[in-house]
């Protein structure tokens, strides 16, 4: 079996923009079997279960995978997502993306 790569995102966003948010979520995820990726998990998480942080509360969790780190380059590059590129700077603060690739 070839080794997968995992991508988890933890997504924050602007004050009162999570419509702006899940509509721009709807327009790129479909777009991710284009490019051998899956979305594994997408978590709101509330904050009573979160045992600690030393920062803010993530709005959502998600893990992705992909069949390589050119397919997610790929993905990150392709035009029709990117034509959304206005939404995700309206929404979305930051996110903190860590990759990890199974063996």
């Amino acid at each position: 079996m070839s080794p997968k790569l995992f991508i988890t995102l933890l997504v924050y966003l602007h004050e009162g923009e999570e419509e702006s948010f899940l509509k721009y979520e709807d327009q790129v995820l479909p777009l991710l079997p284009k490019y051998n990726g899956e979305l594994l998990y997408r978590i709101r998480p509330e904050k009573i279960n979160f045992v600690q942080t030393p920062t803010e509360y993530p709005y959502e969790l998600q893990l992705l995978s992909f069949s390589s780190a050119q397919d997610f380059e790929n993905y990150r590059q392709d035009k029709e997502r990117l034509s959304h590129a206005p939404l995700f700077q309206k929404s979305i603060r930051k996110v903190l993306l860590l990759q990890s690739q199974s063996s």
